[in-house]
């Protein structure tokens, strides 16, 4: 039995498979069965013949349309353009008989996709290359966050050949760290798909390997002394600490550390760091009243050579550290001491500097550090366990922040709900919290982790939504937050500031939930429209209440509609998209917007409430069961002229006459 996969097919491809096309393959008789078998459902459905329908295809018929497809992106007719791109979606569903036409989806980052999106003035990457990669770049998709399409092997492993050696070689370190994470996810599907082209064509095994660089030629001599280091392989990570521009190997009163810059990162080992310094590996240099250690040049040499013959396998890591410098040398250490400035009494001959400037009465403060904090969002990637928090956060909102972030002055870090201030390389797992709810990181473990990392006062750069504005001014005493309104604003504030183009809103900041959440009937809600007054009312909406649904379902802006004889409807904000009929009896979730959508009216100037405040009273009760009542009585109770709306009322009078509220 021929297996068949399920596809909707554009209606443009099927009304031209069906008038123009002259099969000649099996691909092609098959897609004609099949687009007739949709024209006939069609007609008996009493539907357009270009309506959109599931068809049920070979695999050889979707190679067919796919051809259809590719043929028509370069096309005149718009038509044709859309109706090729809504097919290719579909494109890695159809499995060629020659593998050299397999696709693969290949994604990269805004700093590897500025070397080869086409770029007015400068020279294309694909020029030179042969027709296969240039038709393929071609197609790529380019946006303000980077590059995305369907590549075959052949241009997948000139771009793999390229990216690679980037990893270790690259000046910009996001452009080093997405090399690495390029290599490492494609090399694999790239060699598989290799395999099938050799034994499809019939070549070596060994064509299909991923491009490895040149391998370099080692004297035994040279060999000889790279084995004598005996490097553990804790000791080749500290000295690629100390060779990497990214990180900091610096010794404190405290001890020896390894640093991003911004405080005490993990602690190192003493006698590992001497025995690397007393061997002529590691030298130091004084900043802030620290030391700071790099790589010796001989050592940066030798650490290039030891990798090159570690890679080739003819060196392996030691068992344990290679201690080859004596006790006593490491001893010759100079113990680090914290010079504190004295100051000759003021009886003492200045200097020749304060003789003529003067002494400076008051020491100057050092500036603090800036930090630029981004808001955790919603959309996160659903991959099983512990992956780095920029790619475990996917939505565009988190990525516009990240874009802006680093074109802001200062390091950045993300106040994740679940695990507070991290840095953007820190591993985390997937999670479903938010700021301020059950399971989140409470706001004293923030704060000691702002204190463990020296960066309580620190001048703060907040970018994320009301609740994170809020946490962060309780954090910090110099915090700026230059995002304002709604989601698709605050996206192109983040464009003007990274000067791109603005992203869609596929998520929303992690606190996009109202601030005061309410259980009550519709009836108690303010400001709810009637026969006089049919303007909607905006509020947050969580779903219908009751001892089924005791707890708020998805939070969405909603606004609620009268629909006369005493129902409403609450529809999704700016949509027609109903969410719930109701009474005033109903019992609901909701919550007041914090800032109204639309442009509000007189009554709505003032702060929303749960119920709807009153006018002040103008007539003096004149008996002992009448009450003062607001001027606006009629308006409130137009739709409450029920026994239990009076009771209601009744009360909501008698508590404004003891307490005025």
């Amino acid at each position: 039995m021929t297996t068949t996969i399920t596809l909707p097919v554009p209606g443009q491809i099927r009304r031209h498979v069906l008038k123009n096309l002259a099969p000649k393959t099996k691909g092609e008789r098959d897609l004609l069965d099949a687009s007739r078998d949709g024209a006939a459902e069609l007609a008996a459905k009493g539907m357009n013949s270009l309506n959109t329908i599931d068809l049920h295809l070979t695999n050889d018929a979707v190679g067919s349309a796919i051809d259809i497809a590719r043929g028509w992106l370069a096309s005149d007719n718009g038509n044709n353009v859309m109706a090729a791109r809504s097919m290719l979606k579909f494109e890695l569903e159809y499995e060629p008989d020659d593998p050299r036409e397999i696709r693969h989806e290949v994604k990269m980052p805004k700093s590897l996709a500025v070397h080869f999106k086409p770029t007015y003035g400068q020279k294309p990457w694909v020029e030179g290359k042969s027709e296969v990669i240039q038709t393929d770049m071609s197609r790529m998709s380019w946006v303000t966050a980077g590059g995305r399409g369907k590549v075959r092997a052949e241009t997948l492993g000139a771009l793999l050949e390229t990216i690679t050696p980037w990893a270790d070689s690259h000046p910009t370190a996001a452009a080093a760290r997405a090399s690495k994470k390029f290599a490492e996810t494609y090399t694999e599907p790239y060699e598989q798909t290799m395999r099938l082209i050799n034994g499809y064509l019939g070549t070596d095994d060994d064509a299909g390997q991923a491009p490895d660089p040149e391998k370099v030629f080692i004297p035994e001599e040279e060999l000889a002394v790279l084995r004598g280091f005996a490097f553990s392989e804790a000791q080749i990570a500290l000295l690629a600490v100390a060779g990497s521009g990214a990180r900091d190997l610096i010794e404190d009163p405290k001890g020896f550390f390894v640093s991003d810059g911004w405080g005490r990162g993990k602690p190192v080992n003493r006698v590992r760091v001497l025995d690397l310094w007393a061997r002529g590996w590691l030298m130091y240099s004084l900043r802030d009243g620290r030391r700071h250690f790099r790589l010796t040049p001989s050592g940066t040499a030798h650490l290039k050579q030891w990798r090159v013959a570690h890679d080739q396998g003819l060196i392996d890591y030691a068992t344990n550290d290679g201690l080859n410098s004596a006790k006593e040398q490491r001893e010759a250490y100079p113990k680090f001491v914290v010079e504190v400035p004295v100051r000759a009494p003021d009886d003492e001959t200045p200097d020749f500097l304060e003789a003529i400037h003067g002494r400076p009465e008051v020491k100057a403060e050092t500036a603090p550090k800036r930090l630029v904090v981004v808001a955790c969002g919603e959309k996160k990637s659903e991959r099983p366990g512990k992956i780095r928090a920029d790619e475990r956060y996917t939505g565009n909102y988190f990525t516009a922040c990240l874009m802006a972030a680093e074109v802001m002055d200062g390091a950045t870090m993300v106040l994740s709900a679940k695990y507070g201030l991290i840095p953007l390389s820190e591993e985390i797992e997937d999670y479903n919290v938010r700021l301020g709810s059950k399971g989140s990181i409470r706001l004293a473990a923030v704060e000691r982790q702002v204190e463990e990392l020296g960066l309580t006062d620190a001048r703060v750069t907040i970018l994320g939504g009301a609740r994170y504005v809020k946490a962060a001014r309780q954090i910090w005493t110099h915090v700026d937050a230059p995002l304002t309104g709604g989601i698709g604003q605050q996206l192109k504030q983040l464009a003007g500031i990274y000067q791109g183009e603005a992203l869609a809103p596929d998520d929303a900041p992690e606190d996009d939930v109202p601030e005061r959440m309410y259980q009550t009937k519709l009836q108690e809600i303010g400001y709810l429209p009637s026969r006089h007054k049919p303007k909607p009312r905006q509020m947050w909406f969580g779903g219908k209440a009751g001892r089924f649904a005791p707890e708020p379902g998805e939070w969405v802006r909603a606004e609620v509609t009268y629909t006369g004889e005493g129902t409403y409807t609450i529809y999704r904000l700016g949509t027609s998209e109903e969410l719930l009929s109701c009474t005033l009896r109903s019992l609901i979730h909701w919550g007041p917007l914090n800032k109204q959508t639309s442009e509000p009216s007189e009554e709505s100037h003032e702060v929303e409430a749960a119920p709807a405040s009153v006018e002040p009273a103008a007539v003096p009760a004149v008996e002992a069961r009448c009450y003062e009542v607001p001027e606006n009585w009629l308006e409130l109770a137009a739709e409450g002229n029920t026994e239990a709306a009076r009771r209601y009322w009744t009360r909501r009078c008698e508590e404004w006459r003891l307490t005025g509220k």
